[in-house]
């Protein structure tokens, strides 16, 4: 099992940072906006929204005691924050693409929303078994 996870977190990362410095012109076109928001920012809110899960899985739910599971978790969310951070610095290397702060706060978002779901998750848990 925790090999697969390995290889899905490997996975999971070669196709972000694929899809933040493929050229603009080979992505597919799509409306400017969903939901009433820039299409972009919904793209890359989507885009890392599964980062928490996926590294917490690998690196800190299996094997690994209850009391450090927190701490871990939050490493996970500053390693999410800091590789969001990252591709938007490798975009504004690209030649059709850009840094903009409205992709991080997209990605950082999208971050936050899975930390607060895995943090809930670990909330009910440790409940439940009082």
């Amino acid at each position: 099992m925790r090999i697969l996870l390995y290889v899905a977190m490997g996975l999971y990362i070669a196709g972000v940072l694929a899809l933040c410095v493929i050229s603009s012109e080979s992505l597919p076109q799509t409306q400017p906006e969903w939901f009433g928001l820039p299409a972009d920012k919904v793209v890359h809110f989507l885009m890392f929204l599964p980062f928490v899960p996926i590294a917490y899985l690998t690196f800190g739910a299996l094997g690994t005691d209850k009391n450090k599971r927190p701490a871990i978790l939050f490493i996970v969310y500053f390693c999410g924050l800091f590789m969001a951070a990252m591709t938007e610095i490798l975009q504004s290397f690209t030649k059709d693409r850009s840094a903009e702060i409205l992709d991080f706060l997209a990605d950082a978002s999208s971050l936050t929303l899975g930390f607060i779901i895995i943090l809930f998750i670990l909330l009910l848990k440790r409940f439940k078994n009082r």
